[in-house]
C-alpha cells in the first residue's frame, strides 16, 4: 500500500476544519451526497443537512472534554481514475475532570477526485465515537 503526501494533505485539512468548526470547509470535503457507514450500517447522506449538525457534533465533542485530535497514521491507495481510498488513523485527546484520556480511532475514507479536488464519497467509522466516550468513561 502506497502512502502519499495527497492523502495526508486532504485529512490535515479535514482536520483543520472540524477543528475550526468551518461548516463551509467541511462542505467542501464531503461530495454532495455521500455515504456514511459505522458499526450499525450504511447510509446515504446529503451534504446540506449533515452540515447542519455540525455544531452540535463540535458542541458534543467539547462537552466530552476533546482538546485535539491527530492524525498518527494514513495509508492511501489509488483505486481507479479519479478514486483513491484512504485508511486512516486517529488519536482523539480528552480532559474531563482532571484526567487526560486518549481514543485511537479508524476511519476508511473513499475519495474521488471532483473537479481538481478531493472529496468524501463514502466514509467509515470503525467504531461508534459515541459507545466509545461510554468505554472510556467520558459520558
Amino acid at each position: 500500500m502506497e502512502t502519499t503526501a495527497h492523502g495526508r494533505e486532504f485529512l490535515a485539512g479535514y482536520q483543520k476544519a472540524l477543528a475550526d468548526n468551518n461548516a463551509e470547509a467541511i462542505g467542501e470535503l464531503y461530495a454532495e451526497n455521500f455515504m456514511f457507514a459505522d458499526p450499525h450500517g450504511v447510509r446515504p447522506v446529503a451534504r446540506a443537512p449533515f452540515l447542519a449538525v455540525v455544531p452540535k457534533r463540535k458542541q458534543l465533542f467539547d462537552a466530552l472534554g476533546l482538546k485535539k485530535t491527530d492524525l498518527t497514521a494514513a495509508e492511501e491507495e489509488t483505486l481507479s481514475d479519479g478514486y483513491r481510498m484512504v485508511r486512516a488513523t486517529w488519536t482523539m485527546h480528552f480532559e474531563k475532570d482532571g484526567k487526560a484520556v486518549e481514543s485511537i480511532n479508524k476511519a476508511t475514507y473513499i475519495l474521488q477526485e471532483h473537479e481538481g479536488k478531493l472529496q468524501i464519497v463514502f466514509q467509515l467509522d470503525h467504531q461508534d465515537l459515541t459507545e466509545r466516550a461510554r468505554e472510556l468513561g467520558l459520558l
